[in-house]
């Protein structure tokens, strides 16, 4: 992830406004209130389900197929579930649901997944939260696309660690 003193942002998140917290701190954050949103960085070191065929879903509840995956964030902190899901999904990956039921959709949201499943590749990524019906935390990715062309961002020494310009940690 560190080449002459950056990092590479895979992702660009759009929601200025949301504080940037450690996966931890959004943790600890949303204990006693889950409601919330944030902006973290981090690298994403899952994707579930693997197959992007797996993506679209039928919902009962919108009598239509519908795309969604997690991606599991983790920092030097913690590590955190979080959906992409519904418009997010488009706004996420570039591609629109629609187009989910091609072969070029498929081959376009696989190429994407797998530039975020790079090895020191960092996301930059704003989070609702909310509670689940069984009081758990539950994430949600918004306001957040993977860009065409990674991003280098400086890093800045602070506190004995890594912190990107702008406040994004740095794991090391």
């Amino acid at each position: 992830a560190e080449k002459g003193g950056c990092i590479s942002l895979v992702t660009s998140a759009g929601f200025g406004a949301a504080p940037m917290r450690s996966i931890q701190e959004i943790v600890d954050t949303t204990k006693d209130n889950p409601a919330g949103k944030f902006r973290c960085c981090a690298e994403i070191v899952n994707v579930s389900p693997r197959k992007v065929e797996e993506f679209v879903r039928w919902s009962n509840l919108d009598r239509q197929h519908v795309c969604l995956f997690t991606v599991t964030l983790q920092d030097a902190t913690a590590s955190l579930p979080a959906l992409v899901a519904y418009e997010d999904f488009e706004e996420f990956t570039g591609v629109a649901q629609s187009d989910m039921k091609t072969t070029n959709g498929l081959n376009q949201c696989a190429a994407v997944i797998s530039s975020l499943l790079q090895p020191g590749m960092l996301s930059e990524v704003c989070l609702k939260t909310c509670a689940g019906r069984d009081g758990q935390l539950l994430c949600r990715v918004f306001a957040t696309k993977v860009l065409a062309v990674p991003r280098k961002v400086p890093l800045l020494q602070q506190g004995g660690g890594k912190v990107a310009a702008g406040g994004k940690r740095k794991r090391g």
